[in-house]
């Protein structure tokens, strides 16, 4: 039996299809690999790992930031330091 390839992400992006989506992930900001869902898989593999961060949350008892607050955050605490 062949081995699944493994792969680490450090971003992403989507490239939305009529009836699929492409997720492209990133590795230090280069695209490293493409992985075309159609929509109805793609809108299971969203819930299931929505689930998955709430499971890990409600268990770890801490709360993740999003990309977008962490940014946020990052950005403010640039802001004070000029």
């Amino acid at each position: 039996m062949q081995e699944t390839p493994t792969f680490y992400a450090d971003g992403y992006r989507l490239e939305p299809g009529l009836v699929d989506v492409a997720l492209i992930y990133h590795l230090r900001g280069e695209e490293e690999v493409s992985v075309v869902l159609p929509l109805l898989i793609a809108k299971a593999l969203a819930q299931n790992l929505s689930q998955l961060v709430r499971l890990y949350e409600q268990r770890s008892g801490t709360s993740l930031p999003s990309v977008e607050e962490l940014q946020q955050k990052l950005s403010a605490q640039d802001n004070e330091k000029s």
